[in-house]
């Protein structure tokens, strides 16, 4: 067990620790036994899975149920693999489905179904052996002040439950750590800001195109409501120290160059050291390309600037998120203690 995963169980509540001990015991002797059930988390080839976050801040509302269904939490992706990503650390949770393990081509249920199925009565669903279930709404957030808190974490322990489930692969944690060191930051000494624009597709041309120049001239700023100049303002609000740089990213890569270079926030506050990265195609991970069945002619590596804002989110120590799911989910990563919802709140603005 690594000593950031012995760290993470010791501050999970209880009942989760002993899921880890009892998941480990189940995998290691009675993953064939004709009564062991599983409950996997699937994202199907041919259908729609929701973006990165979609797919993954609701896990810890899965582990709840997991838990108290005494079933084997697993997770399975198909398009590209989650592995090729993220896989498990050593002593925390083996999610990976087991060779020859079949979840069909599409899932038994969705999220907020399964849930009120296992509340009211039993049926076929909850009998199965492996229930294959889609996971596309924030259920966390129902449930976290009831199973995540504890007297140490009143907040939540969301970054802990991560930290027992994943850990980088070797290939994408090296350009996380580069990433870092070429923007001089220094984890829990920074504070970052995440505006999540319209969502992008591209050709292969287009993906070809920034492979060879490094360039992509088609895209254009997304910024109707000033929401980039409110989600820096209300980074620096929160900041806990105002020296801090503050880290922007974005879903689009030329709101990074704007932010970075043409904010109204940027020219009146020059003291502040805004930080991003603009020399990558960001990608969405459900619907990145035109054609939805070219998974398979891509690399993983296509989506690592995603992961890459992720885990920079992850390691500052205050997130100002936005809408949808992304900024959500690397606040909660980060600890939980310092995020700002830069939607509902007006933040000043020199």
């Amino acid at each position: 067990m690594t000593s950031e995963v012995k760290e993470a169980r010791s501050n999970v509540p209880g009942w989760l620790d002993d899921y880890v001990k009892w998941h480990q015991l189940q995998r290691r002797f009675n993953l064939n036994k004709p009564e062991t059930k599983f409950l996997t988390v699937a994202c199907h080839q041919n259908r729609m899975c929701g973006g990165i976050s979609d797919r993954l801040r609701t896990l810890p509302y899965f582990l709840m149920l997991a838990q108290k269904t005494n079933r084997v939490l697993l997770i399975k992706w198909q398009k590209f693999e989650l592995e090729d990503f993220l896989v498990p650390p050593d002593g925390g949770i083996d999610w990976r489905l087991p060779r020859g393990m079949d979840i069909g081509d599409k899932p038994d249920v969705d999220d907020a179904d399964l849930l009120v199925q296992m509340a009211d009565k039993p049926n076929t669903v909850i009998n199965k052996k492996n229930i294959v279930v889609k996971a596309n709404r924030d259920m966390y957030s129902f449930i976290s002040h009831k199973y995540y808190v504890t007297d140490n974490h009143p907040e939540g322990t969301f970054s802990y439950v991560w930290k027992i489930l994943f850990k980088p692969v070797p290939k994408l944690q090296l350009a996380i750590s580069q990433k870092m060191k070429d923007l001089k930051l220094v984890p829990g000494k920074y504070v970052s800001a995440h505006y999540r624009s319209t969502d992008k597709t591209f050709s292969d041309k287009d993906i070809e195109q920034h492979i060879e120049s490094g360039n992509i001239s088609s895209l254009k700023v997304d910024d109707p409501n000033h929401q980039i100049e409110n989600s820096l303002a209300c980074a620096y609000q929160i900041s806990p120290d105002k020296s801090f740089p503050i880290y922007f990213t974005s879903s689009n890569t030329e709101n990074v160059k704007h932010a970075l270079h043409s904010s109204k926030f940027v020219k009146n506050n020059p003291s502040v050291n805004v930080l991003g990265i603009t020399d990558v195609l960001r990608l969405h991970s459900d619907k990145p390309y035109k054609d939805q069945n070219s998974f398979d002619t891509h690399e993983p590596s296509e989506l690592y600037p995603a992961f890459i804002d992720l885990y920079l989110m992850a390691h500052s120590a205050c997130v100002s998120y936005g809408r949808l799911g992304f900024g959500i989910l690397g606040a909660r990563m980060s600890g939980e203690k310092c995020m700002i919802d830069n939607r509902r709140i007006k933040c000043h603005v020199n």
